[in-house]
């Protein structure tokens, strides 16, 4: 079964010549994420919210790193030290989705921008 992001590139491939595919195919290689990297990185380093920042979520980012380093700041307390595992693991749990939904928002701006060069070129021609 294909993912959805490959389902997209089937469905796009019908739509775009092949020089205009394979320009799409490499940009879209070059820009998307790998969900397994992202796991990783959220195992070993998401205290830090590096898994966040790699896939490119930076408020996410941001607001995780915040919330950790203040749980870090109060680790006398056993409370936030609680609340921040429970951050750590629920994003643990979120982090590959998460990783594929962002590739496929940009597999879908890449495509609107070769659809947008398309039709430039033959307003041209």
């Amino acid at each position: 079964m294909l993912n959805p992001a490959e389902s997209l590139l089937k469905e796009i491939r019908s739509k775009l010549s092949n020089t205009e595919m394979i320009a799409l195919e490499q940009e879209y290689q070059a820009a998307k994420k790998h969900p397994i990297l992202a796991l990783a990185l959220s195992f070993f380093l998401g205290a830090f919210a590096i898994d966040r920042f790699y896939i490119g979520t930076y408020k996410i980012a941001l607001f995780k790193l915040l919330a950790m380093l203040i749980c870090g700041a109060l680790f006398f307390l056993i409370i936030p030290l609680v609340i921040g595992w429970l951050i750590w693991l629920v994003d643990l749990l979120k982090i590959m989705k998460a990783t594929e939904t962002r590739n496929i928002e940009k597999l879908k701006a890449i495509y609107a921008k070769a659809l947008r060069l398309k039709s430039r070129r033959s307003q041209l021609a």
